[in-house]
């Protein structure tokens, strides 16, 4: 708080207080280092001193009553800050040489003052090796004296000596890891750190270092409030106080109360990492194991992330609160926990599987490159994943008889469920115990082998990276152990104690925010202990692309030469800005439709398929529009574009992603609009059994359905892109099994245009027939419906019928580097020599993207003019005349008045 509150008053701007190397002050930094050294000696003498009393009191209660009173425990202390002070002595000058004189925090050379620091190092040594002699020897006595003595002075004592292990065990947890850091120091300045493989472990050291700094300070003075009793009881006295409240709900609701709004901060930040984890590893992170781990936990964290997101949002805002909180509450538990459950599992399973697998690398290097490719990895993933299912699999059915059947948030009798769901823990716990082991072996395998073979060096370090990944996020897990007892001991009631409950009820709680701090840790240590992480941070910082830049979605230029300097067929200077003009347009119009679909108009078949259509389409306006926005003004070009040309020099995640964009979003079209046009057919041709069989939620049901079909479209066009663009790294779409896949994309494509037109033609026979037979009015609302449904449809259905004729921006067999679109790509695959059509090729690569965009445009400007709902209210605005949304026809597309004038009108 110190250097950070000088920082914000500018003080660090002061002449002749500024660092110029690090940025930071020279004398502010050693104040801020010695008081982080008194810190850490007063620790270390004062819970020596602690444990040292304490245990003779316990032991020896007559001479400890006799000889220490009061005045001389003062006096001890006394002393002991006597000794935290000469240590500092041996430090300061060390560190002011450093800091002030050679402008450094290492010990680079031997001098009078590293000797100090040395001295000083010893001591803090002993003194942690006296104190863990203490530990075990208190623990013996309490064992000893259980056995032999149950007076109340002896119980007392007991508790005390307990209370004071309790407190010290944490901090001491954290010391421990920073022993070997403390070596090092002394290492380094002989220059002994230069040999393997204690290099590695002392970089491994400094890093850990930095990361537990503050937080053992942070968790010795809580454990201050936690372990000593006169302190826990005054923390706890105002919750016992309410007597109607458990001490568990009263401790969970007081800090969800106060802390609403930090939950939110700070499942954003959680939030932010795991996209930036995601993003990395999509566009700048090489594939590799720990990517692949990376991956896979970012995205599954990012549920419970965005979840809990979501739901302290809804809290602070009160915005949709009733559809989660109040009366539904009990099923936002339960997502709630399916999500923790599948999250929590997700990092149990693949941090054994990540460490397993670069222990066996380390280790046998040999059999693993015999053993293990890339399919075989993910295969192993795959059975991860399915591992984890089952897992959760054993937990949902409890949940839902808990949490939605008798809306209570742990076991509260012993049934099948409740079995289940212990067995999951055992699991859990075993895998705990697993990669424990695991652990102790790698860390023992990288002192044992002292090779010096950059092949080894190389793997030792990837190794430790895992290792200094899996320690946090590990150590939170054994403060979750606690609560896990509880759940079994509680739920089988082995125990009634008072005590134990009490402490099982801090123990929930305190698990509840554990557990996303939890998830937290383990993706920002992503960030901080794989090195691909943390190099392609930097160079996404410098602005430098990462990774191959071929892209799998480009066009290859023609043989004719037009993208080699010759000019092109179409200036840019004249198709870009008429891109970004028509998106821009395009955008609006997508988000005018949604802002209407969400508050002017009301629920029905045509509501459903424009909301739908536009919000996938306004994610490819808007990426378009972004790309080429930054193309025309220059404001950050770097990010999306390798080179100077607007097309062929794009970058291949950008390409990527258009390409995935527009993949969707016509699929969805295609989709969508056969499914209106067949259910307004429906609804025209057999309106009682449309009545009686559709209504809301099965429109939505069936809508649903759709994005499945157009998933398994996308899953048929991703198999091959991913293999040329990750495992092949080439632009050219070869002969295989993949390929065959990618052309059912396309034939699923005519299929779904030819039941389109089928229907088309089936609707006009069916109007024409009708029209001669039935004038009533209900009639007439159907068929306006329809005629309405097939006006918007037409114009989208000229542009996609153009579109098949089209080429794609997809690399094809040799002699034509551009392979035709939808038909001409399948005769290609038959070997049809398509390179008389270059300049062709060249012309339909530049206006591919534009056509694109003409026509998910008209699309969207279609629902505004066919629909009536929509042509009502964008009418009312032109004419400045307000619609009530109570006015809209819920079932019908156009109203139908009984004035004629009115019908004029209109």
């Amino acid at each position: 708080m110190f250097y950070y509150f000088l920082a914000m008053t500018k003080t660090l701007t002061v002449p002749g207080f500024y660092y110029e190397g690090s940025g930071r002050t020279k004398w502010m930094f050693l104040i801020t280092a010695s008081l982080s050294q008194y810190a850490t000696f007063t620790y270390r003498v004062f819970s020596t001193l602690m444990v040292l009393l304490t245990y003779i009191s316990c032991t020896y209660p007559l001479q400890f009553s006799a000889f220490l009173t009061n005045r001389r425990i003062f006096q001890v202390f006394i002393a002991g800050h006597g000794l935290v002070l000469f240590l500092m002595s041996l430090v300061v000058p060390h560190t002011f040489d450093g800091i002030i004189i050679r402008n450094t925090t290492h010990i680079n050379e031997v001098n009078v003052f590293t000797y100090f620091s040395y001295v000083k190092q010893v001591v803090l040594l002993t003194l942690f090796v006296y104190m863990i002699v203490l530990y075990v020897l208190s623990i013996y006595k309490i064992v000893q004296f259980s056995r032999k003595f149950r007076t109340s002075s002896n119980l007392k004592r007991r508790s005390q000596l307990l209370s004071v292990l309790v407190y010290c065990t944490p901090p001491n947890i954290l010391l421990a890891l920073l022993i070997p850091r403390e070596i090092c120091i002394i290492a380094k300045g002989h220059q002994l750190t230069t040999v393997h493989p204690y290099k590695g472990i002392c970089e491994a050291s400094f890093a850990m270092y930095t990361w537990v700094g503050n937080v053992r300070f942070f968790t010795t003075s809580l454990c201050t409030l936690i372990a000593f009793k006169e302190y826990r009881d005054v923390v706890l006295r105002p919750l016992r106080r309410l007597k109607k409240a458990s001490a568990s709900m009263v401790a969970t609701n007081l800090v969800l109360a106060m802390n609403a709004p930090t939950a939110l901060a700070f499942e954003v930040g959680h939030t932010a990492v795991n996209a930036t984890v995601i993003l990395l590893s999509i566009f700048y992170v090489k594939s590799s194991l720990c990517r692949t781990y990376a991956l896979n936990h970012a995205i599954v964290s990012s549920l419970i992330s965005c979840f809990e997101m979501f739901l302290n949002f809804v809290e602070i805002t009160g915005f949709l609160k009733d559809s989660f909180f109040g009366s539904k509450l009990k099923w936002t538990h339960f997502m709630k926990v399916v999500i923790n459950q599948y999250t929590n599992c997700t990092y149990c399973v693949f941090s054994t599987l990540i460490v397993l697998m670069n222990y066996i690398l380390y280790t046998y290097p040999m059999k693993y490159s015999h053993l293990m490719n890339k399919r075989k990895v993910l295969h192993v993933l795959i059975a991860g994943h399915g591992v984890v299912i089952f897992l959760v699999a054993l937990v949902v059915p409890g949940a839902i008889n808990e949490v939605v059947m008798k809306n209570s948030a742990r076991v509260t009798e012993v049934n099948l469920f409740a079995l289940l769901f212990f067995f999951q823990h055992i699991v859990l716990h075993i895998q705990l115990g697993v990669m424990t082991v695991l652990y102790v072996m790698a860390v023992y395998k990288i002192i044992k082998f002292t090779k010096k073979k950059k092949s080894r060096n190389a793997r030792r370090s990837q190794l430790l990276s895992v290792l200094i990944y899996c320690t946090p996020p590990n150590i939170f897990l054994l403060i979750n152990l606690p609560r896990d007892i509880c759940v079994v001991a509680t739920g089988l009631d082995l125990v009634a104690d008072p005590l134990f409950i009490s402490v099982c009820d801090v123990s929930r709680t305190v698990f509840h925010y554990i557990s996303s701090m939890r998830f937290a840790v383990a993706s920002l240590c992503i960030l901080i202990a794989f090195r691909e992480y943390r190099r392609a941070i930097v160079r996404l910082l410098k602005g430098q692309q990462i990774g191959p830049q071929s892209a799998v979605f480009t066009v290859s230029t023609a043989s004719t030469g037009m993208a080699n300097g010759t000019k092109d067929p179409i200036p840019m200077s004249v198709l870009i800005p008429s891109s970004l003009a028509l998106e821009v347009a395009h955008t609006a119009v997508n988000f005018i439709i949604i802002g209407l679909s969400i508050f002017r108009v009301k629920p029905n078949l045509c509501r459903t398929y424009a909301l739908n259509h536009s919000i996938l389409s306004a994610f490819f306006s808007t990426f378009m529009m972004i790309v080429d926005l930054s193309d025309v003004t220059g404001i950050g070009r770097s990010v999306f574009f390798a080179g100077e040309h607007s097309l062929s020099d794009k970058k291949m995640w950008v390409l990527f992603v258009s390409a995935f964009l527009i993949r969707y979003t016509a699929n969805s079209y295609r989709v969508f609009a056969t499914l209106m046009v067949l259910l307004t057919f429906v609804s025209y041709t057999y309106p009682f059994v449309y009545s009686k069989w559709m209504n809301d939620k099965r429109i939505i049901y069936i809508f649903l359905a759709g994005h499945g079909l157009v998933l398994f479209s996308i899953s048929l066009w991703a198999p091959v892109t991913v293999s040329q663009m990750l495992i092949a790294d080439s632009q050219q779409l070869g002969k295989s099994f993949l390929t065959s896949i990618f052309y059912g994309e396309k034939i699923f494509g005519f299929v779904m245009f030819g039941i389109m037109v089928v229907l088309y033609f089936l609707s006009i026979y069916k109007i024409i027939q009708f029209s001669k037979k039935q004038k009533s009015t209900s009639n007439q609302k159907r068929k306006s419906q329809l005629l309405s449904v097939l006006i918007y449809c037409t114009p989208p259905n000229i542009f996609l019928l153009i579109a098949m004729r089209m080429f794609l921006d997809v690399p094809d067999p040799p002699k034509c580097h551009s392979s035709a679109r939808n038909l001409c790509i399948l005769l290609g695959s038959f070997g049809v020599d398509l390179s008389a059509v270059a300049v062709a090729c060249e012309i339909t690569k530049q206006i591919h993207s534009p056509m694109t965009t003409i026509r998910f445009f008209v699309s969207s400007i279609c629902a505004l003019i066919a629909f009536n709902d929509y042509r009502k209210i964008v009418l009312s605005v032109l004419l400045r005349f307000k619609v009530s949304p109570t006015n809209n026809s819920v079932v019908t597309i156009s109203s139908v008045h009984a004035s004629p004038n009115a019908s004029s009108r209109r």
